[in-house]
């Protein structure tokens, strides 16, 4: 605005200037200067104002143009925004009204990939220990997810910045920054980066990333603004799912307590009872043929094993009583029942500490593992002796229960109500580790639980 006037200025003085020189000519000079020259002063005159007049509009002109660029770009902005703030809303309302954790955790991604207008988007969620629960991606393939294994640990590179220092990063080029440590193979190529730790209560419960091939724009500070207020709807819809999933848990641990409860106070005293006068009718009467005390105390020793059955069963239906119990404790508490329904010899020898990598979740799949295996041996192996070794070694838990009863064939096919390595084994699988038998008929069992630690702390 001031070049304006100033350039108009210039004209008006300019003008006036060569005006006042034709007048004076002709007032006092008309016979002294000849009309060419101050016809000559006058017109280079009004030429310059001319000139400054057309520099300045010139420049007025260019002006509005950057003014109306100017101006569509912050019509472009909010156009961006609205449609932002329109996606955040949507989003809020479908993550808070969708209860299942895993149905929510993929909406977080989803919509926070379509509101940044992001290629990819990612979310690691963390359980009560720090360990990753679940990691779920978006605009990755299914056979590009398949292609990269297990999931990052989130431990290092990129990923591990915001969850560390609880303050959001976000990047131009991933190759650049000092904390890249690269991609594995197979992985899609990405340049752009926005991470962003999803904060509930003051505790980190996850990270929210974003990322973009090179050819696509980087992420801007209003992305970060969105995506801040994005990981607060996040973590009140995590926090929402976990709480569902608790009350479901509970009512669920509450019916298998009653039906626990149930059985103890009904069908157990009810089967003791008839075992109780079955044996006094063999002992009390003395003129029942040999075949029939044969049968009745056999009936006895089946009704022992019944009861038996069943309160392991019971301790299956009630799993409260593993809950917050390490595995050492656990297994301690296993073998004392062991040894008081057998009476076997029993050994335990595992290391301090054994499962400190593992969340609740695994050790409660470990210790109903152990429980499986306690009752294989009280029901099939008439051993004599049980030992228990447990180790943590070069990132691998190790847990092997030997018996020296009359052991099996492993390869011989197993019948449909002695499926106990069966479940075994898919208890094992679902902690990321593999089962190991050995045995062989009349040298004793030997079953070994193996879980890998890293691959344990990546699914929490």
């Amino acid at each position: 605005m001031r070049n304006n006037r100033i350039v108009w200025a210039g004209f008006t003085l300019t003008t006036l200037f060569a005006g006042a020189l034709e007048l004076l000519r002709y007032l006092f000079f008309d016979d002294g200067l000849p009309a060419g020259v101050t016809h000559g002063i006058a017109g280079g005159s009004v030429g310059g104002a001319l000139l400054l007049f057309s520099l300045g509009m010139f420049e007025v002109m260019n002006r509005s143009q950057s003014e109306t660029r100017e101006l569509v770009d912050l019509h472009v902005g909010a156009e961006r925004r609205n449609t932002q703030f329109a996606a955040l809303f949507d989003a809020s309302f479908a993550m808070t009204s969708e209860l299942s954790s895993e149905a929510v955790f993929q909406q977080v991604i989803d919509l926070a990939r379509e509101v940044a207008t992001a290629r990819y988007s990612a979310l690691a969620v963390l359980d009560e220990n720090g360990q990753v629960e679940a990691f779920l991606t978006s605009g990755i393939t299914t056979e590009e997810r398949a292609r990269l294994g297990h999931p990052p640990s989130m431990k290092r590179g990129l990923l591990a910045v915001p969850m560390q220092t609880g303050n959001l990063l976000r990047v131009p080029s991933i190759g650049e920054h000092s904390r890249s440590v690269g991609f594995p193979e197979g992985h899609p190529p990405m340049e752009r980066f926005l991470g962003v730790p999803v904060v509930s209560k003051g505790r980190t419960i996850g990270q929210l990333y974003l990322t973009n091939e090179a050819s696509e724009p980087e992420f801007s500070p209003e992305d970060e603004e969105i995506m801040v207020l994005f990981a607060r709807q996040a973590a009140v819809a995590i926090e929402n799912a976990r709480l569902y999933r608790q009350v479901q848990t509970l009512a669920m641990l509450e019916e298998r307590e009653r039906i626990a409860r149930d059985l103890h106070d009904s069908v157990i005293q009810s089967l003791y009872a008839l075992g109780l006068r079955l044996e006094n009718v063999v002992r009390t009467t003395t003129d029942i043929p040999h075949q029939v005390a044969d049968q009745l105390s056999y009936s006895v020793d089946k009704l022992d094993e019944v009861i038996r059955d069943l309160r392991n069963n019971i301790l299956g239906l009630n799993p409260q009583v593993y809950y917050g119990k390490r595995l050492n404790q656990g297994i301690e508490d296993l073998l004392t029942e062991l040894q008081l329904n057998a009476l076997l010899n029993v050994n335990l020898a595992i290391t301090e500490n054994l499962d400190e990598p593992l969340s609740s979740a695994h050790r409660m799949e470990l210790l109903q593992v152990m429980r499986e295996a306690m009752t294989n041996i009280l029901k099939h192996a008439q051993a004599q002796n049980v030992s228990v070794e447990g180790s943590n070694i070069n990132d691998l838990l190790k847990l092997t229960v030997k018996d020296d009863g009359k052991g099996f064939d492993p390869l011989q096919p197993r019948s449909e109500e002695r499926q106990g390595l069966r479940n075994m084994d898919i208890r094992v699988q679902r902690v990321g580790g593999w089962l190991e038998v050995e045995s062989a008929l009349g040298t004793g069992t030997s079953i070994s639980v193996n879980i890998p630690i890293t691959e344990a702390t990546a699914q929490g």
